[in-house]
């Protein structure tokens, strides 16, 4: 009887995992070593970049009947992951990892921290923000230079921030988008 209520179960979960939106992912990585001599000697250090792009499959719905379906362009979630190992052991020491958004025509990293994460330019690594967590699940208090508010992330993965605008009496909402 035990058998046959896990044979069950296994079914239902498997059933329910197939009816997740089909993903596009592509993978590309890269390994650097680079050798550092210094009074102690020769040593290599190795630096792995993985650089990961994940869409979600959709096809025209004008298509529906067809073999041959035509795809439509979504949105594109761009992470980075940095290891680095600095030592002669075979395991990685250090992990930074990277997510791309867009917004006003400008590209940014958002980098993790311990309580939130750091909104940098992509283009010169200057620090533009900060998001800390706060106490309700997805919701984060921004602190940039140019504004404060509370940022979410929508069910596209796109990050969006409102902050009380002093000048027209409004809040306003400002949004970065992920890139493609």
């Amino acid at each position: 009887m035990r058998n046959v209520t896990m044979l069950i179960l296994f079914v239902f979960a498997i059933s329910m995992h197939a009816q997740e939106n089909p993903k596009s992912v592509k993978v590309e990585e890269t390994t650097k070593t680079v050798k550092v001599k210094d009074n102690k000697g020769t040593t290599e250090n190795k630096v792995k970049t993985i650089v990961k792009e994940e869409s979600e499959v959709k096809m025209n719905p004008a298509d529906k009947e067809k073999v041959n379906q035509t795809r439509i362009e979504t949105p594109a979630t761009v992470t980075e992951t940095n290891v680095v190992d600095n030592d002669q052991d075979n395991a990685y020491d250090f992990i930074t990892k990277k997510t791309y958004y867009r917004h006003n025509n400008i590209d940014y990293t958002f980098s993790p921290e311990q309580k939130g994460f750091n909104v940098a330019t992509k283009t010169d690594s200057k620090s533009v923000g900060k998001a800390i967590r706060s106490s309700r699940p997805n919701y984060y208090f921004y602190d940039s230079d140019r504004d404060r508010g509370f940022g979410y992330f929508d069910k596209d993965g796109n990050f969006t921030v409102e902050y009380y605008d002093s000048s027209t009496n409004e809040i306003k909402m400002e949004k970065y988008s992920i890139l493609k």
